[in-house]
């Protein structure tokens, strides 16, 4: 985004600039900045570009894990506006509560293949989110099993919920 399209999407014309860490890898983020005046704006640029690394290139394909308009199109139909506030009920969703956390529950299978990554990497060194720094091993070691309990309580509360409905 340019600073003339700052200036007529904003209103503004002054304001400061700064680069937040996110997935560089990802060809989908072009780069996430916090813009700040009056008030703080989250400014997050998209693009289709398919100059991604293997694994993170983006996609044209709506269907795609990593198609690069989904993020946009979810604002342009106003969905977090509709769940801004309001729960299930007040959105108009009449099912049981319990089959969304289901759903939610059930989908910590989708990263099945994080612990086989992770103990494949376990002697490497690895890099901070924005890919700048190193992380200390005892951290990198008590976030691993933290996210791997807690996926494994979701994997359990998904067992525990498919059994009673």
């Amino acid at each position: 985004m340019s600073a003339d399209e700052i200036r007529r999407v904003l209103g503004w014309t002054e304001w400061t600039s700064e680069p937040l860490i996110h997935n560089a890898l990802n060809a989908v983020t072009r780069g996430i900045w916090r813009l700040t005046a009056d008030r703080p704006v989250i400014l997050k640029v998209l693009t289709g570009s398919d100059e991604g690394r293997p694994g993170w290139e983006s996609s044209h394909d709506p269907r795609h894990w990593n198609y690069w308009r989904r993020e946009a199109e979810v604002y342009a139909e106003g969905l977090p506006c509709l769940w801004k506030g309001s729960g299930l009920r007040e959105a108009g969703w009449r099912g049981d509560e319990r089959l969304v956390r289901l759903a939610v529950c059930a989908s910590a299978i989708k990263y099945d293949w994080l612990v086989p990554a992770m103990l494949r990497a376990v002697d490497r060194e690895q890099l901070d989110y924005g890919g700048a720094r190193p992380v200390e091993a005892a951290r990198r070691y008590r976030e691993r099993g933290q996210t791997m309990m807690f996926l494994a309580g979701w994997a359990d509360e998904a067992r525990r919920l498919a059994e009673t409905l």
